[in-house]
């Protein structure tokens, strides 16, 4: 198999893939709680498969462009002088208008992924007061600006706009190659990372607040922190990208299809989980605590319990079990617990 039925293999399996773990999530949800009660993270998790299929279109045209000119030694590159308008240089104009819009496409649909985890995180989460709460409402904020952030860098780093388009001069500066320009690639990674980043560490806090056992706080951690994977693959990019500028338009719609597959299973697990232990049922059972309550049929994980400064409790947080059982958590009647409150087990 050469180069370029490699990659066409490549971006359509993990194009298939995506589809079908997506699917899985979406079956998982509608096994839970039926189609009518869908959220808006299962509608921003369908909406990001569908930017991603136009990623991989793109990813695909670019690459076979690129392999299939390469081959036969038509590339800019591989020349040592051109006319204007060359046919390589007029390759080389289109092969910069696939790259400019795959940014784009990249862009939004990682981070509708990071907004489905957060409307996830707001879903889990329905009736907590205080900062927790806060700090999901600022994640939506940080997310919009991001995004807003790399666009803005995408459209307006190589100025005049048409220079991104250029078939009159062999060589191009790096911001206006968009496929490794600096300023979008730098400002991508920033965004991406940091994001995953407060995402990763969003939920740790109130998880480890619960009386559970520690394997099953760990296990939790490890369930919502999928985001770390993409964090590896989003530096592997931007190193090859800024380290490899040669081969760069090859590598960047790779890596940009891997990376958005991979950011696509990460987000989808949790809901997805939900099936896989249906379907491996006493497997999983370990994972669960049986708590008699009157406030949902489904088995408890933990009902937290904190205690102020001042000796007055706090209303009690319960994160059911409903993660594993119903692709649905709650933690209901409850609030943040202080920096210095002691978290107490159920009385």
């Amino acid at each position: 198999m050469d180069d370029l039925e490699h990659f066409i293999a490549e971006v359509w399996s993990l194009f298939a893939l995506a589809t079908i773990f997506t699917g899985i999530r979406m079956f998982a949800r509608f096994r839970s709680v039926g189609w009518k009660q869908f959220t808006s993270d299962d509608y921003l998790a369908c909406s990001a498969i569908l930017f991603y299929s136009f990623q991989v279109m793109i990813a695909y045209k670019g690459g076979t462009l690129y392999r299939s000119r390469s081959s036969t030694g038509a590339l800019a590159e591989q020349q040592e002088w051109l006319e204007p308008n060359s046919p390589p240089l007029l390759v080389r104009a289109q092969g910069s208008k696939y790259h400019l819009a795959s940014w784009p496409l990249y862009a939004t649909t990682l981070w509708l992924l990071k907004a489905s985890v957060l409307v996830l995180y707001m879903r889990l989460t329905t009736g907590l007061a205080g900062a927790y709460r806060m700090r999901i409402i600022v994640g939506f904020t940080i997310l919009a600006t991001s995004w807003a952030a790399v666009i803005l860098t995408t459209l307006l780093a190589c100025q005049p706009f048409q220079g991104y388009f250029n078939t009159t001069d062999m060589k191009v500066s790096n911001v206006c190659s968009p496929a490794v320009s600096k300023p979008i690639v730098w400002t991508c990674y920033s965004m991406n990372v940091s994001t995953d980043i407060f995402l990763i560490a969003l939920p740790i806090p109130m998880l480890w607040k619960t009386s559970i056992k520690l394997w099953k706080k760990i296990g939790l951690c490890v369930l919502f922190s999928g985001g770390a994977i993409v964090v590896v693959f989003a530096t592997v990019r931007c190193v090859l990208l800024t380290t490899n500028p040669t081969y760069g338009a090859p590598l960047s719609g790779t890596w940009g299809v891997r990376e958005g597959f991979v950011a696509i299973i990460t987000s989808n697990f949790p809901m997805a989980f939900t099936l896989v232990r249906g379907m491996l049922g006493p497997a999983f059972n370990s994972l669960q605590t049986t708590t008699p309550s009157a406030q949902t049929p489904s088995t408890q994980l933990d009902t937290l319990k904190a205690s102020g400064r001042n000796g007055r409790s706090a209303r009690s947080a319960v994160m059911s079990d409903r993660i594993f059982t119903e692709s649905e958590e709650k933690i209901v009647n409850g609030r943040d617990t202080p920096p210095n409150e002691e978290v107490n087990s159920p009385a």
